[in-house]
């Protein structure tokens, strides 16, 4: 009898195509994922008009991605309130669950994406557990949540993802009902960020006063930092998002962190305070250390929203990566207020997240948590949106620790004195002009024309016997630069002699004044001195109206110090008279021109000049050329007995920019 092995051909065939497809593996039409200890269960709800290709999405949480199998799924929450991501094969979010306690059901929906995204902005680190929940609550009764779920709905039925930051109609219904939820008020000033108490023998104590930033203390004896310390931010929690906006965070505060310094040696000791706040262009060592501190403070508390309890060598690990990423390889000095400060965080933290999948690589085998290293991804795309959220919302992004960075002081200048171990407090200086006695007649603008400064210190309470000044805005008096003076009823002439090198930018110095008694040194007064150029001049006269005429004919300024410009510009004037009616002049006779030669603008510009004051011989103001665009000269109406006008300027004085 012939056997037909055709059936079996068939099915060997049918079976080697089979594998050789690329394809999730067939599961029963009712099995569902098996639920072990420790883990929930829920559905995966889709909008019933979304048509989705299912193949490759899992459920991500930070232990690992799972299978949906028939719309169902199991994961490893972690923490009491935590993300599920469910993603597309390349990264994308499709939908999100926030897990907190109490919650009626474990499923992923558009409902709970919409509540996700919200629960996932900065501004939830400064909810207290019980804050979390209520705004949980409020958030859900919203009439604004309703319309990001049909945002979120609309998403999903189109194949765009949640992340996709173009999708302006999400974004504005996210940021409406972030609105909506915290009944968003204007931030206002912290007050007062430190207490700072003296004792004997030579005992400094600095204390958090309830701000949630850190602060970078330096202490200088002689312009030498004896000693650096961070008081660390005082962690606060609010009851909703408008209590947060308003510095009001009464669900609970911890213990202030203080710090104590001693120091029984004799001497002047500066304290230099800094936040790092961006945008105050300060540039004191302590200024750029606690940029980094609360930078990757912040950094670090986004990351933590997502993470288990880790062992202190990941959190080391951690914080290592977070520093090297974003201190390294950008600057947010300038980030002109709180939402651009965030914004740009969230945006080297979704780079770090998005691309870094080693971050817990340097922790002890130990110690090493087992995390799903395609959830920070996840993470990192979120941040990504929510960044653009906060361009639409400011305030999204704010938290406790933001809100006080940027509404507290951000430098605290003191000092105190030591004498036999006894700590004495620094004395004041009430006010320092420069003396209106050294400027023309009749002007008092308090310019100076040399590097020889003349002030005009007034104090109350002390008899000083010395005086120092120092340039630069950071330099300490240093031993040598106290000099003997004699005061008298609360008034002290006198002459600080420096040089153009010394300025801090072009035309102007910024001098600390200090004042030294027998019973200690005055707190520093801060200043600036603008300097102008004042020289005998008069302007030619010249009846040449070409280019080549005015050049030939206009006299230089000459004398002024190459210190104050930068530009090779032969600054020069000319008068120029004319008899020809005018109707600028409303009728008048005659008028006046006096112009500076005819270089460009841009050269006028890039020689530092901002305008020029003439004076009669009596050193009263006659008129002055102001520099703006298309001119650089001023129009003077006449009478036909006034044409020798030009002739009564004197002198000339050059202001600086």
């Amino acid at each position: 009898m012939q056997k037909n092995y055709v059936p079996i051909l068939v099915f060997l065939v049918l079976l080697l195509t089979s594998c050789l497809e690329k394809h999730e593996p067939v599961v029963p039409s009712k099995a569902v994922p098996p639920v072990r200890k420790g883990l929930m269960a829920g559905k995966v709800i889709w909008p019933s008009n979304a048509k989705l290709d299912t193949t490759g999405v899992r459920v991500h949480s930070f232990k690992g991605a799972e299978r949906i199998i028939n719309d169902s799924y199991v994961a490893d929450t972690i923490n009491k309130f935590s993300t599920l991501f469910v993603t597309k094969p390349d990264g994308n979010i499709i939908m999100m669950r926030y897990n907190y306690p109490g919650q009626s059901d474990n499923d992923i929906t558009p409902q709970s994406t919409a509540l996700a995204i919200l629960m996932n902005a900065p501004i939830t680190l400064s909810l207290s557990d019980e804050g979390q929940l209520q705004m949980i609550q409020k958030i859900q009764m919203d009439p604004g949540y309703k319309h990001l779920v049909q945002e979120v709905t609309n998403a999903v039925v189109a194949g765009r993802a949640i992340n996709d930051t173009t999708n302006a109609s999400m974004l504005e219904a996210t940021s409406r009902l972030f609105n909506n939820a915290s009944n968003q008020r204007l931030l206002t000033y912290r007050g007062t960020p430190l207490k700072i108490r003296t004792s004997n023998p030579g005992t400094f104590s600095i204390e958090n006063n309830r701000v949630a930033h850190k602060y970078v203390v330096g202490i200088y004896k002689e312009n030498v930092r004896l000693e650096s310390f961070i008081i660390e931010g005082t962690q606060a929690f609010a009851s909703s998002f408008s209590e947060i906006l308003n510095g009001v965070f009464g669900s609970g505060y911890s213990t202030p962190d203080q710090k104590i310094y001693t120091n029984t040696n004799d001497g002047i000791y500066m304290f230099k305070i800094r936040s790092g706040k961006p945008g105050t262009g300060d540039s004191a060592l302590e200024y750029n250390e606690a940029l980094n501190e609360n930078v990757i403070y912040y950094a670090i508390t986004l990351a933590f929203k997502h993470l288990p309890l880790i062992g202190a060598e990941c959190i080391y690990s951690l914080k290592k990566a977070i520093q090297e990423s974003i201190i390294g390889a950008v600057s947010l000095k300038e980030a002109k207020d709180a939402n651009e400060l965030t914004d740009k965080i969230l945006d080297y933290c979704s780079h770090i997240f998005s691309t870094n999948t080693s971050l817990f690589e340097d922790c002890p085998n130990f110690e090493k948590p087992n995390y799903n290293s395609s959830f920070l991804p996840s993470v990192g795309k979120l941040f990504k949106f929510i960044g653009k959220v906060g361009e639409v919302g400011e305030a999204l992004n704010i938290t406790t620790h933001i809100y006080d960075l940027y509404n507290s002081r951000a430098a605290i200048d003191t000092c105190f004195q030591v004498l036999d171990k006894k700590v004495v407090a620094c004395n004041s200086i009430t006010s320092v002009k420069v003396d209106a006695g050294t400027v023309m007649p009749n002007d008092t603008s308090g310019f100076v024309h040399s590097t020889s400064i003349p002030l005009l210190i007034k104090y109350s309470g002390i008899n000083p016997t010395r005086v120092a000044i120092t340039t630069g805005g950071t330099q300490l008096p240093s031993e040598g630069d106290w000099q003997s003076v004699s005061a008298t009823n609360g008034t002290l002439a006198y002459t600080f002699n420096t040089s153009f090198e010394t300025m801090a930018s072009r035309g102007m110095w910024k001098l600390k004044v200090y004042l030294r008694t027998e019973a200690g040194v005055s707190a520093p007064y801060s200043m600036n001195v603008h300097y102008s150029y004042l020289t005998s001049y008069t302007p030619p006269f010249t009846e040449g109206r070409t280019a080549e005429e005015v050049n030939r004919d206009a006299l230089p300024i000459s004398g002024i110090p190459s210190q104050v410009t930068s530009s090779n510009v032969k600054l020069g004037t000319y008068a120029v008279y004319s008899a020809e009616p005018s109707i600028i002049c409303r009728g008048r006779s005659s008028e006046l021109y006096i112009n500076v030669q005819s270089n460009t603008l841009s050269e006028i510009q890039a020689g530092g000049y901002s305008h020029l004051k003439f004076y009669d011989g009596n050193g009263l103001p006659l008129t002055v050329l102001y520099l703006q665009p298309f001119r650089f000269y001023q129009r003077v109406c006449l009478n036909e007995t006034e044409s020798i006008y030009h002739a009564r300027i004197k002198y000339v004085e050059v202001f600086f920019r």
